[in-house]
């Protein structure tokens, strides 16, 4: 309780009230800032979301570690999450992936394909400029002649 106000109520009564009220909450503010333990949990859950993506099927929200996922490709009109073990059909778009992976190593080759740094076995060379990626896996993804320009800034092929 701040104040005591009794009926009727006079109009300069509720603004000292309320400029009482104001005052112990600019206190109150200033006096108690997060304690360091609180700030280092608030920052390692950050990191720990960060290091991670959903995907939300069937009434289910499923999390993924970004260190397991290979690729993401966009076919038939879903996109999909590649990983060691499973293909997981995804309700994101591409640019939500984009967004999210690309700061952690992924880089995207075209329209439809975002892929792990760290999964490129070889590069190959097509006609005219394009190539042709090859994961660890054996997966082949196109590399467009843009992506291409920007991927040699990346990493020298």
């Amino acid at each position: 309780a701040v104040d005591y106000l009794l009926k009727p109520i006079r109009s300069e009564r509720l603004e000292k009230t309320l400029g009482k009220l104001r005052d112990r909450l600019q206190a109150s503010a200033m006096s108690t800032p997060p304690s360091q333990a609180a700030m280092e949990e608030a920052s390692a859950l950050s990191r720990a979301a960060a290091a991670q993506v959903t995907i939300k099927a069937r009434g289910k929200t499923k999390f993924i570690a970004i260190d397991d996922i290979i690729r993401v490709s966009f076919e038939e009109g879903f996109s999909y999450l590649h990983t060691a073990k499973e293909k997981l059909v995804s309700d994101h778009y591409l640019s939500y992936y984009e967004e999210k992976l690309i700061p952690h190593g992924f880089f995207r080759t075209s329209r439809t394909a975002i892929i792990n740094l760290d999964q490129i076995a070889v590069i190959h060379k097509c006609a005219s400029g394009l190539h042709t990626i090859e994961l660890k896996g054996g997966t082949k993804i196109a590399l467009t002649r843009r992506k291409a320009q920007q991927l040699k800034k990346i990493i020298d092929f």
